[in-house]
């Protein structure tokens, strides 16, 4: 999908075709599974670009992609029910310093996020460890939303890495770590990643670049 992406083309235009090519290339490489429509078609690939995602979740407005654009991206498989998240934040062309600041907040704070992560921590201190940090870096009025939760039959399920929430961390559950940082005038800077709590710590288990330089289009 990223190497879809072009100046002038709407977001369905750029995304559309390498989802279909990609889940044909699934039903190739996994026999005897067939996708079974709607939402179970078995992926998603999708990206919201310029001010609309300056709101968490934003509209898809087919404005065509223009340069200086923010995107934010989502990709996510569904396998016999069970859901699995990644979403990048790409910037169109060389990205400004305002923009480069927020993205590198952002990539901090999910960091930070995800090296919390271990059996026995609560899922609440996730949270509370990103909003340290965000205070820390001069973003903390930029935050819309918690840190994360968990994913599975359902695209959002409990626990949530949540300041309200009193679960703790078990080995076998999995979470998407996805702090953001949205800013009204220059977009909204998303990263989100699927985790799985492992006996000892954690495990990433979507594997594509997160640093800036690898999400210029």
């Amino acid at each position: 999908m990223q190497a879809a992406i072009q100046i002038g083309k709407t977001e369905m235009e750029c995304y559309t075709p390498p989802a279909t090519e990609t889940l044909f290339e699934m039903v190739r490489e996994m026999p005897g599974w067939r996708p079974r429509g709607n939402d179970e078609a078995g992926l998603i690939a999708m990206f919201v670009a310029g001010r609309s995602t300056a709101m968490p979740h934003g509209f898809v407005k087919g404005h065509g992609i223009q340069p200086g654009d923010v995107l934010v991206s989502g990709a996510g498989a569904n396998i016999d029910g069970y859901r699995s998240e990644l979403e990048r934040t790409m910037i169109i062309g060389e990205p400004t310093e305002e923009q480069a600041r927020a993205f590198e907040a952002m990539l901090a704070l999910q960091t930070r996020a995800i090296e919390t992560m271990a059996p026995g921590v609560p899922a609440a201190e996730v949270e509370l460890a990103t909003l340290r940090l965000a205070d820390e870096l001069g973003v903390a009025d930029n935050l819309r939303h918690h840190a994360g939760h968990s994913i599975g039959l359902e695209g959002h399920e409990a626990p949530f890495l949540d300041r309200g929430d009193d679960a703790v961390l078990e080995p076998g559950m999995v979470f998407t770590v996805e702090p953001g940082v949205y800013i009204r005038e220059l977009g909204g800077f998303r990263h989100s990643d699927t985790v799985v709590i492992t006996e000892d710590g954690r495990r990433v288990m979507t594997d594509y670049p997160s640093a800036l330089k690898d999400l210029i289009v």
